[in-house]
């Protein structure tokens, strides 16, 4: 028989055998670490039976879960497979027999391994479920206070956080927190990490200044005790930069990258996966202030060192793609950013399964780049698609199922369904409030379709208050030259005008559409869709440099059927 095709490689016609038994019947996979082509195929029969020897003669726990050749953890299918191989193997053995000490240790270490696997598999029901026991089980055998209970006790919170549940992620946090300050100290390496832990809770629930403030009290602590040019302290400071970014402080944050980058470039090297990690988040901050041609570049430059270190279907290498895929759709190179999404989601359905949240978040900002290329149509349907899935994976109110349903929103309200938008907008909105909070970026954006969907449907008495809350706020936290500020001003200016309010609408238009026009270019969607608004009212169409013709044909082409004959 032929062998089989082996995903993760970057020829997916090549044929490979198992490294393990020779054989190329049955279905060979890759093991998810280092080890390339050949050497990293195998059968998942071969390998449990291969990591069950090992364990048995060497007495070495490390056979399930690492590589024994290039010595790095396994990943994906191989990972679980051998994870949940061993749990159930520790499990049977025990079954019949009174446990000593090295026996639970054994059945509480291949627990964690395997909710871990879980984890990284987007199981996060089954992981939180798994590491609930876990815990539960370690606060009897050690106490609340001893480290493998806090440290399971962190994992749980980290599960929540990904679950979308913040607010028990963040109580959970801070219990380990307070517990390993008064056991360990402040200065405990274990304190820290729950420092930095619970600050990356603050910055999903959109607390940027609570965050903040962590990770400066870590940074600090880190330079005393490591110095300022550890790798530790270089992380730690690269979390401040990743928060400023954040919080709109755009030249702060780059400033901070840049001396992170040029110190870790010079300590860790140039494809450490920490000066990567850096040189990624810069280029997030480089676009953001305008470079998106050198964020382009910075991107391309972490994606070939991943593809080369890792492979062309690690995760690692995909997310990167996936960045670059939207900073192509940021800079109107709409082409090229469906192509590269595209192709991402094709290996992540294969690698990862089509209902991986990885696999999703990539749908769902494929579906944003139809939306600009005013393919509404096909926006509609795949964010649909993708709402579907995304609420049965991650539940009705986790954060991204609730992105996703304004971006199908935004998709409605774009073909003329304001109606049905509405219905959506109006829960998915309050759902937001509760959850992030009324300033985070989730919650803003649904504001502003919200308010446009109200303003078309003539209840401009509740839009406009709402899209100049709005708009304030974005002000606030981003700026007035900020993407989404601009935005919101547009469709704030098109509702003023719709209430006769005629002078503050119209420099509100005119203002945003002239700053989007300069900084983005008059091909990009955010561009069009405030010339769609202008077009309405032929005198703007003149003030903003284009007969009413031109701008017509734009928001005939943007096939907005909503705006009202002027």
């Amino acid at each position: 028989m032929s062998a089989a095709p082996v995903l993760g490689t970057a020829d997916e016609t090549e044929l490979l055998q198992c490294t393990i038994c020779l054989g190329d019947d049955g279905d060979v996979v890759q093991k998810g670490c280092y080890c390339r082509g050949a050497a990293g195929a195998t059968h998942l029969e071969c390998i449990i039976e291969l990591a069950s020897h090992a364990a048995d003669t060497r007495d070495d726990w490390t056979s399930w879960t690492d590589c024994q050749v290039c010595k790095s953890q396994y990943t994906g299918q191989v990972q679980i497979v051998l994870a949940q191989a061993w749990h159930a193997r520790v499990k049977e053995r025990l079954a019949h027999k009174t446990l000593g000490e090295d026996d639970n240790d054994e059945l509480s270490y291949a627990s964690s391994c395997l909710a871990n696997a879980l984890y990284s598999e987007a199981k996060y029901a089954e992981a939180a479920e798994m590491e609930a026991e876990i815990l539960e089980s370690d606060r009897r055998r050690y106490g609340s206070d001893h480290q493998n209970t806090l440290t399971c006790q962190c994992n749980l919170a980290m599960t929540y956080k990904a679950q979308g549940k913040y607010h028990e992620a963040a109580e959970l946090a801070k219990q380990a927190l307070a517990s390993r300050k008064r056991v360990l100290g402040d200065t405990h390496p274990q304190t820290l990490t729950s420092m930095a832990s619970l600050a990356d809770i603050y910055i999903s629930q959109g607390d940027h200044s609570a965050a903040e403030e962590l990770q400066l009290e870590v940074l600090k602590i880190r330079k005393e005790v490591k110095g300022d040019e550890h790798p530790e302290t270089l992380v730690c400071l690269s979390d401040v930069a990743y928060t400023r970014h954040r919080q709109g402080r755009y030249a702060e944050a780059a400033e901070l990258q840049r001396t992170v980058l040029e110190m870790q470039q010079r300590v860790l090297g140039q494809e450490h996966p920490d000066t990567l990690s850096t040189k990624n988040n810069l280029a997030a901050t480089c676009e953001m202030l305008g470079d998106r041609a050198g964020a382009a570049d910075l991107k391309l430059e972490v994606l070939r060192a991943r593809t080369r270190i890792h492979g062309s279907h690690h995760p690692a290498t995909l997310a990167t793609q996936s960045d670059l895929a939207r900073n192509y759709c940021h800079s109107a190179r709409y082409d090229e950013a469906e192509a590269l999404q595209r192709e991402v989601v094709s290996i992540q359905e294969r690698v990862l399964g089509a209902t991986h949240p990885h696999t999703l978040i990539v749908s769902s900002n494929l579906a944003v780049t139809l939306r600009d290329q005013q393919r509404f149509a096909e926006a509609e349907a795949l964010a649909a698609a993708t709402l579907v899935s995304t609420t049965e994976v991650l539940g009705e109110r986790h954060p991204f199922t609730l992105r996703t349903t304004t971006r199908l929103a935004s998709a409605l309200v774009l073909q003329g369904q304001e109606s049905k938008a509405e219905a959506l907008l109006t829960s998915t909105f309050d759902t937001l409030k509760e959850v992030l909070g009324c300033d985070h970026e989730g919650t803003l954006m649904a504001a502003v379709w919200l308010g446009r969907t109200w303003a078309v449907l003539g209840r401009l008495e509740v839009a406009i208050p709402l899209l100049r809350d709005t708009h304030e706020r974005y002000v606030a936290s981003l700026g007035v030259e900020h993407r989404q500020t601009l935005v919101a001003g547009a469709i704030l200016g098109d509702a003023l005008l719709r209430s006769g309010q005629t002078e503050e609408g119209t420099d509100l238009l005119l203002t945003s559409h002239r700053q989007q026009k300069a900084e983005l270019g008059s091909n990009h969607f955010d561009t069009i869709l405030s010339e769609s608004f202008i077009a309405d009212w032929p005198l703007l169409a003149e003030e903003a440099g284009a007969a009413p013709g031109e701008m017509l044909s734009r928001r005939q082409l943007h096939n907005d059927t909503t705006s009202p004959t002027p």
